[in-house]
């Protein structure tokens, strides 16, 4: 996926491989659909390799995958589905959407492809978004999260430029933590922080 991003080859290249990337997502859909708890970690290249070759093979099984609604799956598959203009559950797409540690994942993967639109506008504010990334930078410290809880907005000079930040109120194992997401444009509808500002 990195090669055919960075243009380094093109889809033709790859395209004789097609039915043995379509074997491999059918043994890890046999596989979640006799353990749907099991570890998914290989499904990230296999699925998104089969959504670009865009046939109708690969989007069948992506449709048979995303109903397992297997959350941590879907994450990967629907923004495919979706780019590839197939019908997705609204069911499915809103559950992602509600999750906090699935939503600014889910979000920016849309927003990557140009199909932000299909985010629900429930969970389309800096706010649910910055709740979501704390989870996230949580997620990576390997710290999970018990409650949060949301405190105010914060808009301050930041490199020479008004930026808002957003504060919460974090418990980790049993102690509560001051949580800062920021920082995000001023204009509402911007919904990521730029690369490289992060400050969570």
């Amino acid at each position: 996926n990195q090669l055919l991003d960075s243009n380094l080859i093109e889809l033709k290249t790859i395209q004789p491989y097609e039915k043995n990337i379509l074997s491999m997502c059918k043994r890890l859909y046999g596989k979640l659909q006799a353990d749907k708890e099991a570890t998914i970690w290989e499904a990230d290249e296999c699925v998104h390799l089969l959504n670009r070759f865009n046939s109708a093979a690969g989007n069948e099984l992506l449709q048979k995958m995303s109903a397992l609604k297997n959350k941590e799956l879907n994450n990967i598959i629907l923004a495919d589905l979706l780019q590839n203009k197939q019908n997705v559950n609204a069911e499915l797409i809103e559950a992602l959407a509600m999750d906090k540690e699935f939503r600014f994942y889910f979000y920016q993967s849309l927003h990557q492809k140009g199909i932000s639109s299909f985010f629900p506008a429930q969970y389309s504010t800096q706010k649910s978004i910055a709740e979501s990334e704390i989870y996230t930078i949580a997620a990576e410290e390997d710290y999970e999260i018990e409650s949060i809880i949301y405190l105010k907005e914060k808009v301050i000079t930041y490199e020479g430029e008004q930026k808002r930040f957003h504060l919460f109120k974090v418990k980790i194992n049993d102690v509560w933590q001051l949580g800062i997401a920021g920082p995000y444009n001023m204009n509402e509808k911007e919904l990521l922080i730029k690369n490289g500002e992060h400050l969570c």
